[in-house]
């Protein structure tokens, strides 16, 4: 999210390292979602996990079909959501269970 503040999408067009480092950071973001326990993802469903992963499919293995549109969406649009949403999980995480 940091590296798109202030610039516009025809950045990701004119800059290749900045497409680059976008790419890869939603990569790693998409590989850490695959990562997840499906119990942790089912108590958050608000959050469209199976598009997240196929993002990371999309990245990983057809990388020069990437759409920028789809790409700046996801970084000014659902990435904002999903830092507030992991942040909130990381919390709930954290709190120490109720005993039975």
């Amino acid at each position: 999210m940091r590296l798109v503040k202030g610039r516009k999408l025809e950045d990701l067009s004119t800059d290749w390292a900045l497409r680059m480092a976008c790419q890869h950071g939603v990569l790693i973001v998409a590989e850490a979602a695959n990562n997840l326990p499906p119990d942790l993802l089912a108590r958050y469903p608000e959050i469209p996990w199976k598009s997240i992963i196929n993002m990371g499919h999309r990245l990983r293995h057809e990388y020069f079909r990437v759409d920028l549109d789809i790409l700046w969406d996801v970084l000014v649009n659902h990435l904002p959501a999903l830092d507030r949403t992991a942040r909130r999980i990381i919390a709930d995480l954290s709190q120490p269970a109720l005993p039975l």
